[in-house]
């Protein structure tokens, strides 16, 4: 199960970079937990040929794996 923590600020950010319509928000969540998963790196990163700007945009957060009594919980904190 995935937990996002303090995500509206995230959303926010990401729908003011992206140049495509709005996704949904289980959309950009499952975009943010895949691209932490192929690049283990803490930071999701929206490519530059998708963004307004035509610059790589970033935003920073936390990933943690949590393995309780077989029962796995991930938690991203934005």
């Amino acid at each position: 199960m995935n937990q996002y923590v303090n995500k509206e600020p995230f959303l926010a950010w990401y729908r003011s970079v992206s140049k495509a319509e709005p996704a949904s928000e289980e959309q950009i969540l499952y975009e943010v937990f895949t691209q932490y998963g192929q690049t283990h790196r803490e930071e999701f990163e929206l490519p530059g040929d998708r963004t307004k700007s035509g610059q790589p945009e970033r935003y920073p957060f936390r990933f943690e794996h949590l393995n309780c009594c077989g029962a796995d919980q991930v938690i991203i904190t934005f």
